[in-house]
């Protein structure tokens, strides 16, 4: 049987290369505001590398919380049905 719906994966699971061009950009747009001091565009243009980078690093660890919360929620599901198990085992062996 053929699946009807299509899951959507988007947004969902840790992007390590998302997250690692996001520091990028956060450290570029340090980078750019320290040693653009001089200069008032390269300047003004570090602080909105460095907003831009701390937007996508918070997206992309938000991102990777939600993963590791349905891997937790998943396991936890298990571990309960497991036990349940066990009991109705031990139960009928007693």
């Amino acid at each position: 049987m053929k699946r009807r719906t299509k899951i959507d994966r988007r947004g969902s699971g840790v992007s390590w290369r998302a997250f690692a061009f996001s520091l990028a950009v956060y450290i570029l747009g340090m980078a750019t505001t320290i040693f653009g001091s001089q200069n008032l565009v390269l300047y003004y243009a570090g602080i909105a590398l460095i907003a831009v980078g701390a937007i996508a690093v918070s997206t992309a660890m938000v991102d990777a919380l939600l993963s590791i919360s349905r891997g937790f929620r998943t396991a936890i599901i298990l571990a309960v049905l497991g036990i349940a198990a066990y009991l109705g085992w031990a139960v009928i062996v007693a």
